[in-house]
């Protein structure tokens, strides 16, 4: 019965423990190139929150590439 118990306490802490480490967040990743398919390196991108008004900014890397990471739920402008 004491193993059962003990069994039950740890599954209990592993769930709890997972459910706290979930995050509600979102990233968006591309690539910017021209119309020709060539990338576009140092392109300022911004994305807004249509809710919070809130924005970010970055400029894509040498690839073309970017990344917004730990975007909140909701709905958002993309803007190159």
């Amino acid at each position: 019965m004491t193993s059962v118990r003990l069994g039950l306490f740890c599954a209990s802490a592993i769930f709890a423990t997972l459910a706290i480490a979930q995050t509600f967040t979102g990233t968006i990743t591309g690539t910017v190139t021209d119309p020709a398919g060539a990338v576009v390196p140092g392109a300022v991108l911004t994305v807004t929150n249509l809710e919070t008004n809130e924005s970010r900014r970055l400029t894509s890397n040498e690839a073309g590439l970017f990344n917004f990471t730990a975007l909140p739920p909701g709905r958002y402008r993309f803007e190159v």
